[in-house]
């Protein structure tokens, strides 16, 4: 890949831009293939589906400049006021079967109480009682593994919102310590400002440095952090912010994704915030070539970055910026320090192209949001999953598409749909996607139910690289209708490694932050789902197929209890003196077993009581 010399200014700032951290990103077509069907009906009646009228927040009155950035920047900014939508109740629809996964998710909680929106998900690496979730505006945090949550405002200022939150080095400090980041009004647009907790994220103070060398010259938007967490990496413990950059006026002529990158848990950044890395050239939203957002990071074991990102279409539900969605993939092999390598991930026609702030079938604002992890164990796999119309010109029947890549991100698969329902108009949006160290691909999306205005959120696993994906398992305990706060994502994060478990940390938006935290044990195979999954009906009243009935057979059955060697003693009873912390109605706690138990062919090292 060429290296380029460029120079952009705004009114009030200059950026160069030098060396080999600049690079011109390929456009070359991919040829998207057919995708993948997953046999697994949720039960849904097309008749039921209505087009949302777009809404009448403002956005397409204001500047085609302005309608780059991100929807809840906007919102806080109060350049748009979104009007909502009439909130559907929940209907006490329950998905109707339960797919055979290996996870045992823990209960649903309200993290935040009530307005909060856009949830940022982070597990603890190592300590699965610790997590926390943030977004608009709420920093929320549990020490029980989920059970309980607690809330808090964000200590430093954050009047444009966007809530992000990561766990630093597991190294220091017993792994406690965790960084905060929000965005707030500035002299030129928007900047960063952080927040720190050493107390595993009980309490958060401000951190004054971290805000002035993280934020640069430009309008800073949709951020997002991450944390090479692998001892093995040559960066281990680094941190990584990616971000997009507008110009300071919001006038459309700078336009561009970035990556910040600090090697002392945030208290310093680099490049200077005068110079910050620009991953695709400022001036193609200028040009109306391409919008530019959304920037996510997968970071292999040998910490070789994967970013991806949003280069398409914008604005609104006529979008005059692009001719297509591209989701773009760049690497680096030195920590972020450049990006010698860069291609694209899938070109979408613009008849299957979710454009950025468009109205979505829930009658929210939704783009087709990429976002990408890595593997963590097996260098230059990397996964990468985004949103976009199965049907042409049909918002209803979007799906969350996903590809992988080998090879350091140099091909990528054939796009497939994790969960193709076959219920034509009901959609899927705000995917996200991680990797546990067994190689299980986790993703999570918002998806229509009865109708595209009873959304619920879903979870899906796949333990043999993406080929296959389970049937959906319902995450929310009920059904919602539109966010009762603007929320551009919907996270998940997995970590809390202890022993042979690994802990998913699923968060999603309804009214406020809520959040479930599943485990299950490192090799354990997904079982293989047997007899008939219900199919969709096509009546306003949904029931579940009858579970289809076991026939006797006249071949002989060995007896069971001949698997067993079983043996009497006897023994004195020893007093039990350790309080495990549960001490509620209700609620489970996560405790070690003593020794490792099998039952039915699976060996389990913890257990809920």
């Amino acid at each position: 890949m060429s290296q380029y010399l460029s120079r952009y200014s705004t009114r009030t700032r200059r950026l160069m831009f030098t060396g080999p951290a600049l690079i011109l990103l390929a456009v070359g077509a991919f040829q998207l293939r057919p995708t993948l069907s997953v046999v697994a009906a949720l039960p849904t009646n097309a008749s039921l589906v209505a087009a949302q009228p777009a809404q009448n927040d403002g956005l397409e009155k204001l500047a085609v400049g302005q309608q780059g950035l991100s929807y809840s920047t906007l919102t806080h900014m109060g350049r748009v006021h979104p009007q909502g939508q009439p909130s559907a109740a929940a209907n006490g629809w329950k998905n109707p079967f339960a797919p055979l996964i290996n996870i045992v998710f823990g209960p649903e909680r309200n993290t935040s109480g009530s307005g909060a929106g856009e949830p940022a998900a982070g597990i603890n690496p190592n300590n699965p009682l610790l997590a926390l979730v943030s977004g608009n505006t709420s920093l929320d945090h549990t020490t029980d593994g989920g059970n309980t949550w607690q809330s808090i405002q964000p200590p430093n200022a954050h009047g444009y919102g966007d809530v992000v939150n990561a766990w630093l080095n597991p190294s220091t400090n017993g792994g406690n310590n965790a960084l905060e980041v929000s965005l707030n009004p500035s002299a030129d647009g928007a900047d960063y400002t952080c927040a720190r907790s050493t107390d595993a994220g009980v309490t958060f103070t401000t951190d004054n440095g971290c805000s002035a060398s993280l934020s640069t010259s430009f309008f800073d938007d949709r951020e997002y952090l991450w944390t090479d967490y692998n001892p093995a990496s040559p960066f281990y413990g680094r941190v990584y912010l990616t971000g997009a950059l507008f110009d300071s006026g919001g006038s459309g002529s700078f336009n561009t994704v970035t990556l910040r990158r600090s090697s002392d848990d945030g208290a310093t950044w680099s490049p200077p915030s005068a110079q910050p890395i620009a991953l695709v050239p400022g001036n193609e939203f200028a040009t109306n070539v391409a919008h530019n957002e959304y920037p996510s990071l997968g970071i292999s074991a040998n910490g070789t970055l994967g970013y991806a990102w949003h280069r398409g279409l914008c604005c609104g539900n006529s979008p005059t910026v692009g001719t297509n969605n591209k989701v773009m993939f760049a690497r680096s092999n030195d920590g972020g320090v450049t990006f010698p390598f860069s291609t694209t991930i899938v070109t979408v026609p613009q008849n299957q192209a979710v454009p950025f702030n468009s109205t979505s079938p829930l009658g929210v604002r939704w783009s087709d949001t990429p976002n990408i992890t890595a593997d963590p164990v097996t260098n230059g796999t990397f996964y990468a999953v985004w949103t976009q119309y199965r049907t042409a010109s049909t918002a209803a029947s979007a799906a969350i598409y996903l590809s992988k890549s080998t090879d350091n991100g140099v091909s990528w698969s054939a796009p497939i749909i994790a969960y193709n329902n076959p219920s034509a108009n009901i959609f899927q949006g705000f995917g996200w996607v991680k990797v546990t160290k067994d190689h299980t691909i986790h993703v999570t999306y918002l998806s229509g139910t009865t109708s595209n205005t009873a959304v619920a959120q879903f979870y899906v696993n796949s333990t043999d690289g993406g080929a296959t994906f389970t049937a959906p398992f319902q995450l929310s305990s009920t059904t919602f209708g539109a966010f009762g706060t603007t929320t551009d994502y919907e996270a998940n994060d997995v970590g809390g490694a202890s022993g042979a478990s690994v802990s998913v940390l699923a968060a999603w938006a309804e009214n406020s932050h809520f959040a479930r935290i599943g485990s299950f044990v490192v090799g354990t195979p997904t079982p293989t789902p047997t007899g008939t999954l219900p199919t969709a009906t096509t009546t306003p009243t949904f029931t579940q197929t009858p579970t289809a009935t076991n026939t006797a057979t006249a071949t002989a059955t060995p007896n069971p209890c001949l698997v067993y060697a079983v043996a009497s003693a006897t023994a004195t009873i020893v007093p039990g003196t350790n309080d495990v912390g549960n001490h509620c109605d209700d609620c489970s706690t996560t405790i070690t077993l003593p020794f490792p138990v099998t039952l039915y062919n699976q060996t389990y090292t913890s257990a809920s009581v």
